[in-house]
């Protein structure tokens, strides 16, 4: 399976860098990274291939990520918010899972204090320092557990498999923020029938406002 890492980035100052690096170390290394971005920003340095979808600045999540969907090449989708660090196992843990079974596959959300992100880190701080959400099972500890808490699904990071985002619709380009895009997907999700799947290894550190902070700095 082809792996297509599919990311927006809302300002054209906003930085990439911790999503990258994330990427990089990561045992399996993605097949492509296409990135929705508005005129004038910059992407950057991966050991794998790049690639930008220009759209315009202020553009609704839903339109942004269709734009990096319909670019991409892969097999699989990734998705990934701006503001995440991906675990050096959610890549090969995605592409197992999807191997084994058709669903949309979501690994846990291990959320970050404010400021982590723009200073040194390794992933060790980020297993010490990220939280998780109390109200959000845990993953399995091995593997994939079907679920059908639809509520779960986050689109900071999830994947699944090309035919199947298209078989849903994509994303809903009229919604206006995350929570309305997620329950959006989630809706379509459940009334075609398609599992929800949690993850164990797909664990992504989230930093809600790294790259507004990075963009503001910049």
């Amino acid at each position: 399976m082809r792996l297509s890492i599919l990311t927006h980035l809302p300002h054209p100052t906003a930085s990439l860098a911790p999503l990258a690096r994330g990427l990089a170390s990561g045992g399996v290394l993605p097949d492509e990274w296409v990135v929705a971005v508005p005129p004038g920003a910059a992407l950057p340095a991966a050991p794998f291939p790049v690639r930008d979808v220009e759209v315009p600045e202020g553009s609704r999540p839903g339109v942004a990520l269709n734009a990096a969907a319909r670019a991409a090449r892969g097999d699989v989708y990734i998705v990934l918010s701006a503001g995440c660090v991906p675990s050096c196992t959610l890549v090969s843990c995605y592409r197992l899972a999807l191997e084994v079974r058709d669903g949309v596959a979501l690994g846990e959300l291990l959320h970050l204090p404010p400021g982590l992100l723009g200073g040194p880190w390794c992933e060790a701080e980020l297993w010490h320092t990220g939280r998780r959400d109390p109200e959000r099972p845990a993953p399995p500890r091995f593997g994939l557990l079907p679920t059908d808490r639809y509520d779960l699904f986050a689109s900071r990071s999830f994947a699944v498999r090309r035919h199947r985002f298209f078989g849903l619709g994509g994303f809903d380009e009229a919604a206006a923020d995350a929570a309305m895009l997620d329950a959006a997907f989630a809706r379509a999700a459940r009334r075609r029938g398609c599992p929800l799947l949690l993850v164990s290894g797909a664990e992504v550190f989230y930093e809600p406002s790294y790259p507004h902070r990075a963009a503001e700095a910049a």
